[in-house]
C-alpha cells in the first residue's frame, strides 16, 4: 500500500477466488492484470526475495495454485474482447497456455521477457456464452 501512497491508485484487500472481490465491476473491465505469487514452492530464491512474503512469491508444489481463480475471477470482471495479462514462472507457459485455453479464452499466447525467457500469458476474453 505504501507504493499507491499518493497516486490515484486504490488498493482494495481481497482473495482473487472471492466470487464477490470487485462484483461492481463484473463484465466492465477492459483490462485485467496479474503479477501472482507464481513460483513453486520449495524453491530456492535469490535473497532479494526471501525478503518478501512467502504467499507474495509462493503457490503451491507447481506454482500454479492461484491461475485457476485468477482465470475466473478476470473472467467475470472482463468485458466481451478484454484483456488479461498474467506474469508466470518461466517454466508455466504451456500449463498456462492450456488452462487458458480450455476455460473460455481466445487468442491465448504465451510472450518471452527482454531475456528471452517465457514469462507472461495474454488472452482475451471470448464473449458470453462463448467457447
Amino acid at each position: 500500500m505504501r507504493n499507491a501512497a499518493g497516486t490515484p491508485v486504490i488498493v482494495v484487500a481481497g482473495d482473487v477466488g472471492d466470487p464477490a472481490l470487485l462484483a461492481e465491476l463484473d463484465g466492465g473491465v477492459d483490462a485485467v492484470m496479474s503479477n501472482p505469487p507464481y513460483v513453486p514452492s520449495g524453491t530456492d530464491v535469490s535473497p532479494e526475495v526471501r525478503h518478501d512474503p512467502a504467499l507474495a512469491v509462493f503457490a503451491g508444489l507447481d506454482g500454479l495454485a492461484l491461475m485457476s481463480a485468477i482465470a475466473a475471477s478476470a473472467g467475470r470482471l472482463l468485458r466481451a474482447g478484454g484483456l488479461l495479462v498474467i506474469e508466470h514462472d518461466e517454466t508455466h507457459g504451456a500449463a498456462l497456455v492450456a488452462l487458458l485455453a480450455v476455460t473460455g479464452w481466445v487468442e491465448v499466447a504465451d510472450h518471452r521477457d527482454l531475456t528471452g525467457r517465457d514469462r507472461y500469458v495474454t488472452a482475451i476474453r471470448a464473449p458470453r456464452g462463448a467457447g
